[in-house]
């Protein structure tokens, strides 16, 4: 059976800034709305793949090691093996609480380190440096797109997308979505 995709990646932002003043208050109220749309194939704006899942990372286990040409799984069970990824999408939840699952504590310092696997690391979103990594604290979204040219992916040798538990000493968990589109 063949998979066919069909998505858009949107970025946007908007605002109603206001100097408010005695006798007039002059108001910027505007969005900055980025959408590029993604057909089916492995081309210049095309995809053909993609990764979602909800994650735990827990003192105990402390690492996600993502691999990403051979180990993912897609939502129909196939195994994915990317060569480029096209966006990718991360929001770190913080602890989730208890019974309910749509609720999480957001801390101060329960931070996911993106980045910087010991072996394989894939650094095509870091210029390169394998061992350098983003701090995504609690409650925050990364969105990197590449919708044209995208991100290579090299099986081997630079595949392997950790996302690291960086939480209170406290020992809380930290829930993450994540979503990786692109071409195998």
């Amino acid at each position: 059976m063949a998979t066919q995709f069909s998505g858009h990646a949107i970025a946007q932002f908007d605002w109603v800034f206001t100097n408010v003043g005695d006798i007039s208050s002059p108001v910027d109220n505007y969005a900055l709305k980025i959408s590029k749309a993604l057909a089916d194939g492995d081309g210049e704006d095309e995809c053909n793949q993609m990764y979602l899942a909800r994650r735990i990372l827990t003192p105990a286990t402390g690492t996600d090691l993502l691999d990403l040409s051979g180990s993912l799984v897609n939502q129909f069970g196939q195994t994915i093996t990317f060569s480029q990824i096209k966006g990718i999408l991360i929001h770190n939840l913080g602890d989730p609480l208890g019974t309910d699952p749509e609720t999480w504590t957001v801390m101060d310092g329960m931070d996911l380190l993106i980045g910087g696997a010991s072996s394989n690391a894939w650094a095509a979103i870091f210029n390169g440096v394998a061992a350098s990594k983003l701090v995504l604290p609690p409650d925050g979204v990364l969105l990197l797109t590449a919708p044209s040219v995208g991100y290579t992916v090299t099986a081997g040798s630079g595949d392997v997308l950790q996302i690291a538990w960086d939480g209170l000493p406290s020992g809380d968990d930290i829930e993450y979505d994540i979503v990786l589109f692109g071409v195998q």
